[in-house]
């Protein structure tokens, strides 16, 4: 049950506050929900502070980055609509209904979940795989243990939210396809985090490289070494020849 409680992220069970606005203030169980949105210059400091991913702040998150460059989308309008799709709403809709309505002071009534046939037989292994199988083979760093170890809760807590989505509003049954659903997208979050943080973590030269190829991209007939130094003063001409010729030496450039 503690797997899917909540309330695991928990601070103090009550905090208090006064406010000039709204006098006394009092909030009970509380707990962090977040969903924000950022760049990877801006995340850089924070996603290589050790710290963070050994106190279990990061492993608590899924890291989400697109695979590949995002799609550009070109429109006339620039007050194109965004819906979101149909069958994510009328879900989101329904669990909003079934699920059990909170009133104060009375504690709201808990809905439990339990497991269908095959569901635990599935997500065992991959707790085992992450928390064990993986930290013990060393092809991983340390640093990121806390994030494996915490992938089986994060694919559990999904596949619990896809059977809320599917019940009845008294039972809550995790099928096969639910935790088989779970984990994959626990193991596409997994991915994700080390697509952020190697987009935080680019050498000088790699940086480099990239801006040297943006340029040559532009130009197809190609470019000289003035040309670039032209538009990157900010590096030494003698840097820029040094990166033009290692890039050569790579086949990166001709």
């Amino acid at each position: 049950n503690h797997a899917i409680d909540g309330r695991a992220m928990a601070s103090d069970e009550e905090v208090k506050r006064s406010t000039r606005a709204q006098g006394r203030i009092v909030v009970r169980d509380s707990y962090l929900t977040m969903l924000g949105a950022s760049t990877p210059a801006a995340m850089g400091p924070h996603l290589q502070n050790n710290v963070l991913w050994s106190n279990g702040w990061w492993p608590r998150f899924a890291l989400i980055a697109p695979e590949g460059d995002a799609p550009w989308i070109e429109s006339d309008d620039e007050d194109v609509e965004v819906r979101e799709p149909a069958r994510i709403r009328k879900r989101l809709h329904y669990l909003f209904d079934i699920l059990p309505k909170t009133q104060w002071p009375n504690t709201p009534k808990v809905m439990y979940a339990s497991f269908g046939a095959g569901a635990f037989a599935l997500w065992k292994p991959y707790r085992r795989i992450m928390r064990n199988d993986i930290p013990r083979s060393d092809v991983v760093d340390e640093i990121y243990h806390g994030t494996y170890g915490r992938s089986p809760i994060q694919a559990l807590k999904v596949a619990t939210l896809l059977a809320a989505s599917e019940s009845d509003g008294e039972r809550v049954i995790i099928t096969k396809q639910n935790m088989n659903d779970g984990i994959l997208i626990a193991e596409n979050w997994r991915k994700s985090m080390h697509r952020v943080v190697e987009s935080t973590t680019d050498t000088d030269f790699s940086k480099l490289e990239k801006q040297i190829i943006a340029l040559c991209t532009l130009e197809p007939s190609g470019v000289t070494l003035r040309d670039i130094y032209t538009q990157m003063r900010s590096h030494t001409p003698m840097d820029l020849q040094k990166t033009v010729d290692q890039m050569i030496k790579i086949d990166v450039l001709e």
